[in-house]
């Protein structure tokens, strides 16, 4: 790997290039020679692509571009490998110099003064688990693959046409009249018949179903309990120093970064590492004793007692109230979720199947194992028991379907008058609307948050559609009812902001355009490769691209 230090950087790129190689071959020749005797073993466990076989070492750096984005699949995986040879067979490469100079550039690998630090970037690697071959290919895949991306998102092109139909939406001055139907409606006042109460419970009855509920005994291994279980060293300090350096950097007044040196913070990562030590202790003893359990009572389930065996182990017992699944219960038996998580997937039967594993550890303050005592299965409550709470969503969903009603026949109204040539405020008028005064109106005033109107940002998004002497079709939502607005004229900004907004809307409509060409081609490039991994894609993966999976 590129372990370059200079403190005075060679000037002529060619001795730069050729000393970086030499730097490279001195710190990671035990890596390559070692790398290419396990890919010959291993790279038919990976697979083929375009008929051949793919380079473990090429694999590798793929996935740790990725290795932390839990949204990505084995497919992403193998289309971002297609895109890295596809770059290598079309001639993009990423020279020796470039590379270091990449490397030496991240600002993770400075010192205290901003410079390069080869211990520093030795330790990081160390902590990330990488070798410096592996961080060298990994890099030189990212930038291998934002190149092509760049290529590829070039070629996406939005014609002029259409970039000044929508900029001309958003520089527009708009001229509108609205009028609103309020909401009169409220709901303890509706009337209501008996028979439409039992109906809505009929037709809804779904709303109204209870969880499944469980009631559980747990024991709690607190982190407190084990303060000091574990030394922490001086080399744990350095370790959790150079994998957070990010946190101990500073900004003065002149905006230059400094970093607290380690010694000056070493008490504060002494004291958090002591609390993961100790959070780490408190669920190995969890997890100690929820095996002792399982292996005392595997073959004698009949007999269980767990609370009886934790109080004998020494331990305090707690019981729960009825909760659900998210670990909400009717009064204080509220579990953490990830409690209530572990106990409802539990089974019951064996005695594997009523005590949780250990639940904790990642620096949580206790640890626990939980016994299922009992369960309560998912039903609806009769009519007769939840009659009130039944009548109450009733009156609630016929005012609001009463709204909808006057909302529709308002529409209706509005666009039958205006088809007749009358005049937007006395149709709004004689069909019980509130008309408002007339006012001007424009996209960017939306977005500034000062308007003349309720919802602004609602009403700028309809009236882009229109021109003068439209009406909205669609209702836009304000406090205390809905909104109906019509185009008196719609005009071009005198203050010539056009031009500003036409580069913006040009850049946002490249990028999108961009993306959807790069994720259209990613598709496309690993079809044409047809790639046969050695384990198939996840099904989640072929659901996602409408692949069977038979290729597999």
């Amino acid at each position: 790997m590129f372990i370059i230090k200079f403190n005075n950087m060679v000037k002529n790129k060619w001795v730069w290039a050729a000393f970086a190689t030499v730097v490279a071959v001195a710190f990671g020749a035990s890596d390559i020679f070692g790398a290419r005797a396990r890919s010959r073993e291993s790279e038919s466990r990976i697979g083929l692509l375009g008929g051949k076989p793919v380079d473990p070492m090429e694999y590798d750096a793929v996935v740790r571009l990725v290795r932390d984005d839990d949204s990505i699949t084995s497919r992403d995986i193998w289309k971002r490998l297609a895109a890295f040879r596809t770059a290598r067979d079309i001639g993009i490469s990423i020279s020796d110099a470039t590379l270091a100079k990449v490397i030496r550039a991240d600002p993770s690998f400075a010192d205290e003064n901003g410079d390069f630090s080869d211990e520093r970037y030795q330790r990081l690697l160390y902590a990330r688990g990488f070798t410096p071959v592996a961080y060298q290919e990994a890099v030189r895949a990212e930038l291998s693959i934002r190149q092509l991306r760049a290529l590829v998102a070039a070629s996406a092109w939005a014609a002029p046409s259409v970039v000044n139909d929508r900029a001309s939406g958003l520089s527009d001055i708009y001229t509108l009249r609205a009028a609103t139907v309020t909401d009169t409606n409220k709901a303890d006042e509706v009337e209501i018949k008996p028979e439409e109460i039992r109906s809505f419970y009929d037709t809804h009855s779904e709303n109204y179903r209870e969880p499944e509920r469980r009631r559980v005994a747990w024991v709690s291994f607190k982190a407190e309990e084990h303060d000091g279980a574990a030394e922490v060293t001086d080399d744990d300090v350095f370790e959790y120093y150079d994998a957070n350096a990010q946190k101990y950097v500073t900004k003065g007044e002149d905006g230059e970064e400094t970093a607290k040196p380690v010694e000056e913070v070493s008490d504060e990562i002494r004291a958090i590492l002591a609390k993961e030590k100790a959070s780490e202790a408190a669920y190995r003893a969890a997890a100690n004793f929820a095996d002792i359990f399982f292996d005392r009572r595997e073959q004698d389930p009949e007999t269980l007692d767990f609370v009886a065996d934790a109080v004998a182990a020494g331990r305090t017992v707690a019981t729960s109230d009825w909760f659900a699944a998210n670990g909400a219960g009717p009064g204080p038996g509220y579990l953490s979720r990830s409690v209530a998580e572990a106990v409802f997937a539990l089974e019951g039967g064996s005695v594997r199947d009523l005590v949780t594993d250990a639940i904790g550890g990642e620096g949580r303050s206790e640890a626990v194992v939980a016994c299922l005592l009992d369960k309560k299965d998912t039903y609806i409550p009769p009519f007769e028991d939840i009659a009130k709470r039944v009548e109450k969503d009733a009156r609630a969903d016929k005012a609001q379907r009463l709204f909808q009603g006057r909302v529709s026949s308002a529409r209706e109204a509005l666009e039958r008058g205006l088809a007749d040539g009358g005049d937007f405020a006395e149709i709004a008028k004689a069909n019980g609307m509130e008309p408002g005064t007339n006012f001007v109106f424009s996209w960017i005033e939306a977005q500034s948050g000062a308007a003349p109107v309720a919802s602004p940002r609602s009403v700028a998004q309809a009236m882009l559609q229109l021109g003068t002497g439209d009406l909205s079709r669609d209702p836009v939502s304000v406090p205390g009812g809905a909104l109906f607005f019509q185009v008196v004229s719609r005009e071009p900004d005198a203050n010539a902001v056009f031009d500003r907004v036409s580069a913006g809307v040009g850049r946002t409509m490249a990028d999108e355009l961009g993306e959807t060409a790069w994720n259209d081609w990613l598709d496309a490039n690993l079809e044409a490769l047809s790639p046969e991994p050695a384990v198939p894609f996840d099904a989640a993966d072929d659901e996602d691209s409408g692949d069977d999976g038979s290729e597999d």
